[in-house]
């Protein structure tokens, strides 16, 4: 009996110091349980005329004027409207998940001291909410995040992410589970796509390369092929470069922009131009490598009417089979006169692989036909054979298709993502697990992760040849064999995986 009597008051010790415990946690602990779930940012419906980034000394504001968003840092020019709507949706949905400290002294732990006040790596990027009477309706103190792979049930998967927030009129410091990256660099927030036009709708394409021969390829419709001309008559068309200079026009992205002041002193050298199938012209002037603009390429461009072409008789129901309709000289006048406005005030920079992919001339456009040696009998005279030289050519001009992941990484070429370098290798090898699994949907798994254009096509690239890609990539995929992927494979535009298709 004395056995049981001491078993039953240890339990009942036990569970006295459980219900102990329970009564009296730490009021602090108390708190934060109340304060957890808060809403960071409370906004009406169209309350927002601008918002003001800071970070460090220097302030962006993003401006509505005349319902479209400025970049007022780079004198008002239109900004990237979905990256503004990304931003104000983040912050709706912020919430602070996890109370942390109301005590002031540790702001300095979390980045989030206020920026305007401290300008040390301890101060965090402040977002200020204004409405249309210039009145701040929500103002908040972004701060560092944190990585954790605490229940992630995946153990190959990136760390999952928070960060550290504050309302700027609050002492509480919140965990929050939405990530929301912000910078006040001008050139990251304005709207980098010029124009809005596929391949298959250029007619034709005259480039004027600086001491070079002109270059002309044209096509009589968007399903034919394009015809290079003035070709030598030792050379054929180079099918995956003429293909190249078609898709140009649908990547163009710039990286900033200049004013006519800015550029006064610069030389336009060469010049691309391209005719559609709806009746403009484009025409785009580019300077050489800029050294004091990181080897970067000056660009103007202006539009203009095809007023011969619209004059040509057509039929309008073929020109309907073929996905385009012409437009009317007034029509196109218009148009023009819209691009010219919103365009002739400005001077694009554009990186130098961009550049390249317009200022193609016919040694890259033509390729030289190779002719094999026959083999000659030793006693010629005895043979029955006869060769012809010209009879034997070697198809050099290979051609392959591919699709692939780009995953980009802030720093590399033409990227505008902000993960590091090592949250991109990361991630590229989780998606390269899945794309190895069995009965994987690469083109899935491209059109939700991918940062290229190619992604809306499930990352399809087409048909290319050598030289048409940058050598890591081109060497990596014509290693390949038909549906096998890639290992990862490294680029100055980011990490790659690499499926061939044909």
């Amino acid at each position: 009996m004395e056995k049981k009597n001491l078993i039953l008051i240890g339990i009942i010790l036990i569970l006295a110091g459980i219900f102990y415990v329970s009564k009296n946690k730490p009021q602090a602990y108390n708190q934060a349980s109340k304060k957890s779930g808060v809403n960071l940012v409370e906004l009406s419906t169209g309350s927002i005329d601008s918002i003001r980034i800071t970070k460090g000394k220097m302030p962006l504001n993003l401006v509505q004027k005349e319902n479209i968003w400025v970049v007022q840092e780079k004198e008002n020019y239109p900004a990237d409207s979905k990256k503004i709507a990304d931003l104000v949706n983040r912050l709706r949905e912020l919430k602070g998940d996890t109370f942390y400290s109301s005590d002031k002294t540790k702001w300095g732990n979390f980045q989030v001291l206020d920026p305007n006040e401290n300008q040390s790596e301890e101060a965090g990027t402040k977002v200020e909410l204004i409405n249309k009477k210039g009145e701040i309706v929500a103002s908040l103190i972004i701060g560092k995040v944190k990585e954790s792979k605490e229940n992630n049930e995946n153990a190959y998967a990136p760390p999952r992410k928070s960060i550290f927030a504050r309302k700027t009129d609050s002492a509480d410091v919140y965990l929050c589970n939405v990530i929301v990256t912000v910078d006040n660099a001008p050139s990251n927030w304005i709207e980098k796509e010029l124009i809005d036009i596929k391949k298959n709708k250029i007619r034709v394409i005259d480039i004027k390369n600086n001491n070079k021969n002109p270059v002309h390829i044209a096509k009589n419709k968007p399903s034919d092929t394009p015809i290079l001309s003035n070709i030598l008559e030792t050379h054929k068309p180079n099918n995956s470069s003429i293909e190249n200079v078609f898709r140009a026009a649908e990547s163009l992205r710039i990286e900033s922009i200049l004013t006519n002041d800015e550029i006064k002193d610069f030389k336009f050298v060469h010049s691309f131009a391209f005719k559609d199938f709806e009746g403009l012209i484009y025409e785009l002037n580019f300077t050489e490598a800029i050294p004091e603009k990181s080897s970067q390429h000056c660009m103007q461009i202006k539009a203009s009417v095809d007023e011969e072409y619209l004059k040509e008789s057509s039929n309008a129901e073929e020109n309907s089979k073929e996905g385009f309709t012409k437009l009317s000289a007034d029509q196109a006048q218009k148009q023009a006169k819209e691009f010219n406005d919103k365009h002739q005030k400005w001077n694009y920079l554009l990186a130098s692989w961009v550049a390249k992919r317009f200022l193609k001339d016919m040694e890259e456009l033509s390729e030289p036909i190779k002719k094999d040696t026959p083999v000659v009998p030793e006693n010629k005279e005895n043979s029955d054979l006869e060769f012809n030289e010209s009879d034997i050519i070697a198809n050099n001009g290979e051609q392959i298709t591919c699709s692939h992941i780009l995953i980009a990484y802030k720093g590399a070429s033409n990227a505008t993502a902000t993960r590091t370098k090592e949250e991109a290798k990361t991630l590229v090898e989780t998606l390269l697990k899945k794309c190895k699994e069995e009965n994987a949907d690469f083109a899935a798994i491209a059109k939700e992760n991918s940062d290229d254009g190619s992604k809306a096509n499930g990352g399809d690239l087409g048909a290319f040849g050598k030289g048409a890609m940058v050598k890591p990539f081109e060497e990596a995929a014509f290693s390949l064999q038909v549906n096998e992927v890639s290992a990862i494979v490294e680029s100055p535009f980011g990490y790659h995986i690499i499926k061939r298709t044909k």
